[in-house]
């Protein structure tokens, strides 16, 4: 006989769920596997509060019945052993593997499972199924889906490759010419460099720069040949050249007519062939006299490859700097030349709201990752950020700027945790939360988890559950939910919580805080969300205390959004790291 009637299935699922800290861990639960199928989110959150103790077998079978859910794929990736003993787990893989094709949140969980079974399994009986699914899925994305997911992509790529080199060497042979040339390229420089003795020759593209590069890998004197095939206005052609250029002995007159045929209108790629030439015939060019966008480019090569033969000239870079940056490379130059002058910093300061989204990229990824002082830059770009977000169109040059920005601040965080001293801009980080996007949420949470030293925690727990409130980044609420159980933890954290929250007392906060101490991250991210619940989709001004001012808080300080040339920053040691 059943403990419960079925047709209370609806209420008795959530009532079990907050039951958990009482029920005996043999208590019957039959009834969610019977029909759990019919209410989705209520089972699956039961399963991520009580999954450890329930037979893993029934759970498999139950997920066979529900649709791809967030919170079923996050708990079959947190399972320690990917590989259970259980007679169903082919309907695990299954799901798993449906994970990957339902929207990019799903697809990033069931790609992180798949990296964990494949790097803790020498199993190779899936590579090629679930290889050829991300590749295809990757492949159609749209291009602001690959840019968030590109990282995750190439670095299950990687270990694919590096754990299973003859079952990737098999998938090139048949399946290696639909592969698009990033992918290819990617795959056959990594098996290179993992299996410097696998047999390449035995693979055949019709693409000749990816046949190219196996004939460079292999030794084959006859790509020399096909350099006088290869488009030098190609980024990957000029590459290849080069390497060719570098491992055979080619004569002065072979060299000299490379030359030549990198000289045309539209150089920028070709711009390396010529300076590589260059020096492999003693002829380094002058950089006294007028500059153009080329020069710029070969200037920048020439520091990176012979910097003492070509840094007297930095002088004339500073000047052209002053006078017509932004540039091709012009951050990485001066990343490469060192501490520029104090003019330079200044300028760049100013000139954050002229750069283009595009330039401002550039500027975080060659230069500013690098800067001791950061703060200030990070502030007055932020700044820009959430007005063109409010005020303008959203472009995907904004979204990659931020993405870029974000990599700048994880840097900082990485630093700070190995040298335990707090990073100033962490408290920046959090304005950005006012960016409605899953994808930099998600981000945004991730490196805040991460982060071991002090911040405000008044001000990260509010942008939090304001996030936590919103549909618009509903596909980042784990994350959010994670994050807040940090806040939570910390000794300001009940205060933080009841002084944003109406109708919530310091006691109840305080409780929440200690019930979380006592407990894992799983189960104490369960107790938030479960505090959360009666908050979640309510107007915002019947979710804060009338006393809680944002501007009070300096949370939302537009201040720098000026575009006056008056600074109030003190430029001073801005040396790198």
């Amino acid at each position: 006989m059943n403990l419960f009637e079925d047709d209370f299935v609806k209420y008795i699922i959530p009532i079990l769920t907050e039951l958990l800290k009482i029920i005996p861990k043999d208590f019957d639960y039959s009834i969610i596997f019977r029909k759990g199928a019919e209410f989705p989110e209520s089972t699956i959150e039961f399963i991520n509060e009580r999954g450890d103790d329930v037979n893993l077998k029934d759970i498999i079978d139950l997920s066979s019945k529900l649709p791809i859910n967030i919170g079923m794929l996050i708990f079959f990736n947190n399972l320690k052993n990917k590989s259970p003993n259980c007679e169903n787990v082919s309907l695990m893989y299954e799901y798993m593997l449906k994970g990957l094709r339902t929207n990019l949140t799903t697809f990033l969980v069931s790609l992180e499972f798949w990296n964990k079974f494949f790097s803790s399994k020498n199993k190779d009986e899936f590579v090629d199924y679930i290889l050829t699914e991300v590749v295809v899925i990757f492949s159609n994305m749209e291009v602001s889906q690959r840019l968030e997911s590109e990282s995750e992509v190439f670095g299950f790529f990687n270990l694919i490759i590096k754990k299973f080199p003859q079952k990737i060497l098999e998938f090139l042979q048949t399946k290696g010419d639909k592969l698009e040339r990033k992918i290819g390229l990617y795959f056959i420089k990594k098996l290179h460099t993992f299996n410097p003795d696998i047999n390449l020759s035995s693979l055949h593209f019709s693409d000749i720069i990816i046949n190219g590069t196996i004939m460079e890998f292999t030794n084959n004197p006859r790509s020399i040949d096909i350099i006088k095939e290869l488009d030098l206005s190609d980024k990957e052609s000029a590459k290849l050249v080069i390497k060719i250029i570098n491992k055979f002995a080619l004569s002065n007159d072979m060299l000299n007519e490379i030359i030549k045929a990198s000289i045309f209108s539209d150089k920028e790629n070709a711009n390396e062939v010529i300076v590589e030439c260059c020096i492999k015939l003693n002829n380094i060019e002058s950089f006294d006299g007028n500059w153009d966008l080329d020069k710029y480019i070969r200037f920048f090569y020439y520091l990176r490859r012979i910097p003492m033969r070509v840094c007297q000239y930095a002088p004339n870079f500073y000047n052209e700097f002053l006078l017509k940056s932004p540039f091709d490379r012009c951050f990485s130059i001066l990343k490469m030349l060192g501490n520029f002058p104090k003019e330079l910093y200044e300028k760049i300061y100013n000139d954050i709201y002229r750069y283009s989204y595009e330039d401002l990229s550039w500027f975080n990824c060659d230069l500013l990752i690098y800067m001791q002082i950061q703060e200030p830059y990070i502030r007055r770009e932020v700044a820009r950020i959430l007005h063109d977000w409010t005020e303008n169109e959203t472009t995907d040059a904004l979204i990659q700027c931020v993405r870029s920005l974000l990599n700048v601040i994880s840097a900082g965080i990485n630093n700070s945790n190995a040298i335990n001293i707090a990073y100033k801009p962490i408290d920046i980080l959090f304005d950005l939360l006012n960016i409605d996007d899953s994808g930099i949420v998600r981000r945004i949470c991730e490196m805040f988890c991460m982060y071991k030293n002090v911040y405000d925690v008044k001000k990260a727990t509010y942008y939090l559950i304001v996030n936590y409130n919103s549909s618009f980044v509903e596909a980042s609420h784990l994350n959010i939910s994670s994050a807040l159980t940090k806040c939570i933890k910390e000794k300001d954290g009940p205060e933080a919580l009841s002084s944003i929250l109406c109708d919530v007392t310091y006691d109840n906060c305080k409780n929440l805080q200690t019930e979380c101490l006592k407990y894992n991250t799983k189960r104490a991210q369960a107790l938030v969300r479960n505090f959360l619940q009666r908050f979640k989709g309510k107007p915002l001004n019947t979710l804060y205390e009338d006393n809680f001012k944002i501007k009070e808080q300096n949370f939302l300080n537009k201040s720098n959004m000026k575009t006056t040339s008056g600074l109030d920053v003190e430029f001073d040691n801005t040396f790198f790291n």
